[in-house]
């Protein structure tokens, strides 16, 4: 499927990027400049897509239209040069002179009118005409400035509020990235005071239960210590029990002995035997305490070599 770009024949001479320009369609006119749609070609009206533009005051559009206009200036030059230098070389010594009538008629107030005979001047070639520019300040837009073409008897009106409005749009959008941008910032702040408190309370409860787990441990040492104590003391109390009657006994036979002035051999009383691992044993519960604690404690903690970040991980991913 193929369109002529360049066609002419529309309402009044109105090319495809005519339209696209007046219609405020530029996406369109943006498609036509990049298959080299003609810039300078005229309606009926005599006016340029680029006149188009700048009578719209769409800056974006003019930039647009200015530059692929220098691009197909240059081009057609080009084209034209080897015409050009052949022409220069078979013409002789000439004069030129060029005549430019330009009037301005001064009215009272704020009421102004501009006369012209020069309309155009591309490709060095001057297209001559009979234009009149008016500006009437006490009119409202779109009123106030106006362009008249004697010749032709048509005129157009220069749209001031299409190019406040054109001028509007690009900070209305901009407005509306900024509002979506601070919303997307009030959400994220909410989410980290989220995020913050449910940490907090996830870091709560792992220290709970390694505190838990101290506890815990302390609570068996210490009944270990309680055990033994309970032991060593019942094995002392007995050994002292038994210490007593041995000394009661001990007493009542020198008593006795010494009212035998006869007896002389004692051999068959037994010394006091010394009493082993009577004591606690501080070593076994102080030694390395700390570091047999950790030991035990690695049981209980869990560890893995890989984290998921709950910012960036998919919530059904897990490890």
């Amino acid at each position: 499927m193929s369109c002529d770009i360049q066609w002419e024949g529309l309402v009044e001479g109105n090319t495809p990027l005519h339209l696209a320009v007046m219609m405020g369609h530029k996406e369109c006119a943006h498609l036509l400049l990049a298959h080299n749609a003609p810039v300078k070609v005229k309606n009926a009206q005599g006016w340029s897509p680029l006149a188009e533009a700048i009578s719209y005051g769409d800056r974006q559009m003019i930039t647009a239209l200015l530059r692929k206009l220098k691009q197909q200036s240059r081009e057609s030059v080009e084209d034209k040069r080897p015409r050009l230098l052949k022409a220069l070389r078979e013409l002789g010594d000439f004069y030129l002179e060029v005549h430019w009538d330009f009037q301005s008629w001064g009215e009272s107030g704020v009421t102004k009118r501009l006369d012209t005979t020069l309309i155009d001047f591309t490709d060095m070639k001057c297209q001559r005409g009979d234009l009149s520019f008016t500006f009437r300040g006490d009119d409202a837009p779109p009123k106030s400035f106006v362009v008249l073409d004697n010749e032709q008897k048509v005129y157009q009106r220069i749209h001031h509020e299409v190019k406040l409005r054109t001028a509007l749009a690009p900070l209305q959008k901009k407005l509306k990235a900024f509002n979506e941008v601070k919303l997307v910032c009030d959400q994220t702040a909410e989410h980290i005071k989220s995020q913050a408190q449910r940490t907090e309370r996830q870091i709560k409860m792992e220290f709970e239960k390694l505190q838990q787990f101290l506890n815990d441990e302390e609570a068996a040492r210490i009944a270990a210590l309680r055990e033994e104590e309970e032991q060593k003391s019942q094995m002392m109390k007995e050994k002292i029990e038994k210490m007593t009657e041995q000394i009661s006994s001990l007493s009542e036979q020198i008593r006795a002995i010494k009212q035998e002035l006869g007896a002389e051999d004692v051999s068959f009383l037994q010394d006091p035997e010394t009493v082993s691992g009577a004591l606690v044993d501080v070593a076994k519960h102080l030694g390395n305490l700390k570091y047999r604690v950790w030991e035990k404690m690695l049981g209980t903690v869990q560890y893995t070599p890989v984290t998921l970040d709950p910012n960036t991980a998919h919530p059904n991913l897990s490890v």
